[in-house]
């Protein structure tokens, strides 16, 4: 199907990607003194100090990485967790980035990259989509080209198919996740993202239209956290 006139079909990158991929390195620094090596750890810093094309269980390249950092800032536990930590935050945003080039918004992109970068709890990710979406309400742009002109130039028909092409999709993976997990029976995955599709859509629509969106913003937020929460 065509897209509608002046519907971009490659959304923007979100800065917010940006923000979870270095929320994900600063975890993981903040956290890598915590404790003591691992023993695979130990295992890695030896293999290191003795370089080969090849192990029995591993191939070469992640000790040729590890011997360069240990030779350039040493082997501390900070240290060798230090590249792992860059490449999980490079993993956060790559998976963004590939929501963005399939079309996803920044409720997909959000939701795909706190999935990338470690956050299996369907819930939790749907929480975490809904506050990026209501972020972006609270823009004054989004505010009156998506929730308030946007609908009213598309019409209704197109506006709820374009909801239906790239929200009701993203919310149905999510919740499918959760089915399989055992979290809702999978014949209710189309009925609550149908249902959920309408609470997002509502909210966003609140916040856009009132005096005090932050406020706004928050007992949303507090809400829909209550409610996938008794799913």
């Amino acid at each position: 199907m065509r897209e509608p006139d002046g519907i971009s079909k490659t959304p923007r990158t979100d800065p917010m990607l940006i923000v979870l991929a270095i929320t994900t390195v600063l975890i993981h620094l903040l956290c890598s003194n915590g404790y003591g090596y691992f023993r695979d750890e130990l295992y890695a810093i030896a293999c290191s100090k003795h370089l080969a094309w090849g192990y029995v269980d591993q191939p070469p390249f992640s000790e040729f990485v590890l011997a360069l950092v240990g030779r350039i800032l040493g082997y501390s536990k900070v240290d060798i967790r230090l590249i792992p930590a860059i490449a999980g935050a490079s993993v956060t945003l790559l998976v963004g980035l590939i929501a963005r080039e399939l079309g996803g918004g920044r409720f997909a992109q959000v939701l795909a990259a706190a999935a990338g970068g470690g956050e299996t709890d369907p819930m939790r990710i749907l929480e975490l989509g809904f506050a990026a979406f209501l972020d972006q309400c609270v823009n004054p742009e989004v505010q009156r080209i998506v929730m308030l002109d946007g609908p009213n130039v598309l019409g209704w028909d197109t506006w709820h198919e374009l909801d239906e092409r790239y929200a009701f999709g993203t919310l149905k993976t999510v919740l499918t996740a959760a089915a399989q997990l055992g979290r809702i029976e999978a014949a209710a995955v189309d009925p609550l993202a149908n249902l959920l599709l309408g609470a997002i859509m509502q909210a966003g629509m609140v916040v856009a239209r009132t005096d005090d969106p932050e406020a706004a913003k928050r007992a949303m937020a507090e809400s829909f956290a209550r409610l996938v929460s008794s799913l």
